[in-house]
């Protein structure tokens, strides 16, 4: 994970690889499928990562459902709902980006866009050729995206870029937290042993190092973090003495505590998460799937989506418009030419 963590191209080819065998596990099974329907669910919440058949499932169901998306909803996923996440405005997942990007940073930004719609489209061909063998009737993985009844985002709108999303879209990162309590027990590691040292506290010369992840988002977490001014970045490949000058730079400017506890406090200022993730399943209950909450803009195709073709449809009347005025003026023009001509003959 260390060395492959940020890697992108490893990411999907192993979700392809695994993707097939799991569908089928999940599918094919109709003791699984005859238990899940005596349970009564009256809903379906879907991790969406490389799971369009558990979306399947839950349509097999006759379940509403509500997506779950661990990182930031720029990518994947927010393609194909109704959610407006324009490359020129919104830093792409893995990006790394800002939201005030520069034209190159723009360019880039479009291709990550492009390359991650692409790596979705042949994602859903490998899934969706799985899904038609078990479930005849099932849509197509992006409609069951975009026909979601709500979404739960793994961001917040104090870390995060603001974003527009519909009203069933909410933004939950820390709806697992809960009160900090006081440790039962703190373990150090640490040489000596101090003049004061606390019942709880446990000292140790060595601890096995367990691998510290730097996975996919991680750069982009960082960016905002340090825009926030709440953090400071290393390489994974930092030596000892950068290490050093990092921490006590953050250690000893106050700026960073200071930033901290303005971000506690938006943080704080929206409420619990996990309560507005509550709130948003039982309406959904109650409501049936909470219809009058979808946006009529989850059925458009992107280019209807951009008003592609209604520039397109402009441009075209533009072009026959122009076409008209030309013709009008070479035939003006030239039946004056002829008549200048037949009047200089018959002066001759």
């Amino acid at each position: 994970m260390w060395e492959q963590g940020l890697n992108l191209g490893l990411f999907p080819i192993e979700g392809f690889i695994t993707v097939s065998a799991y569908c089928k596990e999940l599918l094919s099974s109709d003791g699984l499928i005859h238990q899940l329907k005596k349970q009564n669910f009256k809903v379906a919440v879907v991790d969406l990562v490389f799971n369009e058949c558990g979306l399947a499932l839950a349509h097999k169901l006759g379940l509403p459902i509500v997506g779950f998306w661990g990182f930031n909803f720029a990518s994947g996923p927010a393609f194909y709902s109704a959610a407006f996440n324009p490359p020129s405005a919104l830093p792409q997942t893995f990006s790394s980006f800002g939201n005030s990007m520069t034209f190159m940073e723009r360019v880039w930004n479009t291709l990550y866009f492009l390359g991650i719609y692409s790596l979705m489209e042949t994602q859903f061909i490998v899934t969706n050729n799985v899904i038609q063998q078990y479930v005849k009737d099932c849509p197509h993985p992006s409609q069951l995206i975009s026909n979601a009844s709500g979404m739960l985002i793994n961001s917040h709108p104090a870390i995060d870029y603001p974003r527009l999303l519909p009203p069933s879209y909410l933004e939950v990162a820390g709806m697992h937290q809960r009160d900090i309590k006081p440790l039962p027990e703190v373990i150090v590691k640490a040489k000596g042993l101090p003049s004061y040292l606390p019942s709880n506290v446990k000292i140790y010369s060595f601890f096995p190092q367990a691998d510290i992840l730097v996975f996919l988002d991680q750069k982009d977490n960082l960016r905002r973090l340090e825009e926030l001014g709440v953090a400071r970045g290393l390489d994974k490949e930092a030596d000892a003495n950068e290490i050093e000058f990092v921490l006590k730079e953050v250690l000893s400017n106050s700026s960073y505590k200071e930033n901290m506890k303005i971000l506690s406090r938006n943080v704080k200022a929206f409420g619990s998460p996990l309560q507005k993730a509550v709130w948003l399943l039982e309406h959904i209950i109650e409501t049936k799937g909470a219809p009058h909450l979808k946006l009529a803009s989850r059925d458009l195709h992107l280019l209807q989506y951009l008003c592609i073709d209604i520039i397109a449809f402009f441009l075209l009347i533009i072009a026959i418009f122009l076409t008209a005025i030309f013709k009008i003026i070479v035939k003006v023009r030239r039946t004056f030419v002829e008549a200048e001509i037949s009047t200089k003959v018959k002066l001759n």
